[in-house]
């Protein structure tokens, strides 16, 4: 109708003034701080928005303002977050604790066997060299298999099955050192209240960061646990792993691994043990 048109005219009219006064303004500021020629601006103080109202129809529910193009749009990054599923947090774990366990084992090699090893050398040892012997059994080799470990995990994060399928029959050798645990244990205990020298040596030890203040005894058990904790740790994976993702099959194998290995190692102990007992009563019988 001519009455809607002559409204559409008028709010036109009006919109257009308002910017004029805003642009005047805008000018006068610009002028008085010298900012004419240093500013760049993305505005177009020569175009009124007034020009980017089309009026279609005399309706004024249908005057339409021009959308700026999409590419002028602020773009939104896509988001890089991940969702940590509970598997990735189970490997997570086995990484983040064989790191932790290969770093405790270096400490004690670096700075325990290492030091004391020379010390054996020298005229005054701190430990007798059959007590050094069989302080830290074969503690390197178990170190060393951890590091080759951990390298083969961190390249091969999603398939850890696969990794302890090859690795497993190298923890045999822990055998070896679950069997002389005893016997180390025993021997630490006894230089720790008899002998001085390594008393304090054990004690300067402890105030290293590196060992988290832990005595040497929390150290030597570490492999003890280290074997059963696989088992724990390729369980949680293998529970959180679909049958249908190409690693179950690997997982659940190697878990099975580490079962028989668990088995053969408590095998190993109690044989070992059963020896020392029948050697202590034939002693015993030589002594009668």
């Amino acid at each position: 109708s001519i009455s809607n048109e002559s409204t559409n005219q008028d709010v036109l009219s009006l919109l257009n003034n308002a910017f004029l006064e805003v642009q005047d303004l805008v000018d006068a500021l610009l002028h008085k701080h010298n900012l004419t020629d240093s500013l760049d601006l993305d505005f177009d103080f020569t175009r009124s928005p007034v020009d980017g109202i089309k009026n279609k129809t005399t309706d004024p529910e249908t005057v339409q303002i021009d959308q700026p193009s999409s590419s002028s749009k602020p773009q939104v990054p896509p988001t890089s977050d991940h969702k940590r599923t509970n598997r990735d947090i189970a490997i997570a774990e086995l990484l983040e604790t064989e790191h932790s366990y290969r770093n405790n084992l270096k400490f004690v090699v670096e700075f325990y066997k290492i030091p004391l090893g020379r010390s054996c050398s020298s005229p005054k040892p701190i430990l007798s060299r059959e007590d050094f012997i069989n302080l830290f059994s074969n503690i390197e080799y178990i170190l060393s298999i951890s590091d080759i470990l951990l390298e083969k995990l961190e390249n091969a994060p999603d398939d850890p099955g696969k990794t302890f399928i090859n690795m497993v029959h190298y923890f045999s050798g822990y055998g070896e050192y679950v069997t002389k645990y005893e016997e180390a244990y025993e021997i630490l205990q006894r230089n720790l209240l008899n002998n001085p020298a390594f008393h304090t040596f054990d004690l300067r030890c402890q105030t290293n960061p590196k060992s988290a203040f832990q005595p040497l005894s929390s150290f030597l058990i570490m492999p003890i646990q280290r074997i059963p904790r696989y088992q724990l740790l390729l369980n949680e994976i293998l529970k959180y792993t679909p049958e249908t993702h190409s690693s179950y099959q690997n997982i659940e194998a190697a878990r099975n691994l580490i079962i028989t290995c668990c088995s053969n190692i408590n095998k190993q102990k109690k044989a070992a043990d059963e020896i020392c007992l029948a050697q202590a009563l034939q002693n015993s019988i030589y002594d009668l």
